[in-house]
């Protein structure tokens, strides 16, 4: 039975060595490694006391590490059914340690996900009964001798002090922006907080079941006639909100057990629930004195979810669109457009099958602004 791909990556590591990056595939039944030319099967993620064409489930996609086993080809470490983290090896895809995670000396993380590699660390979201995330982080060295010696024991900590919110701060001249988002979506929360450096001044927008992507910054000429259309207003900071209907909570339990998801396809006779996000595209804007908010889109997204072995998987996911906006000038003319996409399921026409449909939205900032604006 031909399994269905979860996520695909072709530029983390080169698997053999010969130059080119090779394809990392997740499906249901696991983890493996794809030539990228020929298409070959390199490995599949398998234990030390398994055959090779045996692979381990339950994995979530991996990073990549350093090399610990002086091969010359980088490790990997994955999240392994939502409790521990495993080490694998790039060259073989090897599991070499298990490495299992608790919140403090007696209490077990409920769920891992997010993980993510910082510059000498390793960094995760650890959720509680509560599905509250504290961000953990492990120091590269600390792999390094687990690798070494499998009885070591790593103890995470929590990365920035005690903070249980994933902090990620960006600024413009004295303009700050830090965006918090806490928990395990759709029982996730999110908050936005704008602070002036030279007075301390704060603005706070909370969102409930809600997680906001990686903002980008944008700059605009500060010619007179910029100054003019924009009232002063160049600098600011674009997000994408997504934002889960309250039903979507109620609904994590209605998965039936062993239905399945299809990127692109889905029969209606199929067993699934469908999440309503609000996606919506906001500026924020500001000159010397003022600020404003601008709501540049808004789109309604059909998040389709159904049970994947202990687990659940839902399309579009959120990870996959945390980069899904971009400023930039795209025909080279000197003004700057703002290009965003999106997926979302719609029903064909038949009414029977849902089909995943991506569009792509791109918004002249410079020529389209001033007339958001004249309507403020």
């Amino acid at each position: 039975q031909e399994a269905v791909p979860i996520q695909l990556d072709c530029s983390i590591l080169d698997v053999d060595a010969n130059g080119v990056n090779d394809c990392l595939l997740l499906d249901e039944r696991g983890l493996k490694a794809i030539e990228t030319i020929s298409g070959q099967v390199i490995w599949h993620v398998h234990s030390h006391e398994e055959r090779k064409s045996i692979t381990i489930a339950g994995l979530d996609f991996p990073i990549k590490l350093l090399d610990y086993n002086n091969d010359n080809i980088n490790e990997l470490a994955a999240v392994y059914k939502k409790k521990s983290l495993l080490l694998i090896c790039g060259r073989t895809g090897k599991a070499l340690d298990k490495i299992d995670i608790k919140f403090n000396d007696d209490q077990s993380c409920k769920e891992i996900g997010n993980l993510r590699r910082s510059v000498d660390k390793i960094v995760f979201t650890c959720s509680d009964d509560l599905g509250t995330g504290t961000v953990m982080k492990i120091p590269f060295s600390d792999l390094w001798k687990k690798y070494n010696n499998s009885s070591y024991v790593i103890k995470p900590s929590r990365k920035g002090g005690d903070s249980s919110i994933n902090e990620n701060v960006f600024s413009i001249g004295n303009r700050k922006l830090i965006v918090n988002n806490a928990g395990v979506c759709p029982n996730c929360r999110a908050n936005i907080e704008l602070i002036e450096s030279n007075s301390d001044k704060k603005k706070i927008w909370p969102y409930n079941n809600a997680s906001i992507m990686t903002p980008k910054l944008f700059h605009f000429q500060p010619t007179k006639s910029n100054l003019f259309l924009f009232k002063g207003h160049i600098n600011g900071f674009i997000l994408k909100i997504w934002q889960w209907s309250s039903e979507a909570k109620s609904q994590i339990n209605k998965f039936a057990k062993h239905s399945r998801l299809s990127k692109r396809n889905i029969s209606k006779n199929d067993s699934y629930f469908i999440n309503s996000i609000s996606e919506r595209v906001v500026l924020i804007t500001f000159n010397d004195t003022n600020v404003h908010v601008i709501n540049a889109s808004l789109t309604a997204i059909n998040q389709l979810c159904t049970s994947l072995k202990d687990n659940y998987v839902c399309q579009p996911d959120l990870k996959s669109q945390e980069n899904s906006i971009l400023v930039g000038d795209l025909d080279q003319d000197g003004s700057q457009e703002l290009i965003s996409y999106s997926s979302t399921y719609v029903l064909k026409e038949d009414q029977q099958n849902w089909s995943l449909v991506s569009n792509i939205k791109v918004i002249r900032l410079e020529a389209e602004l001033p007339k958001l604006y004249e309507e403020k």
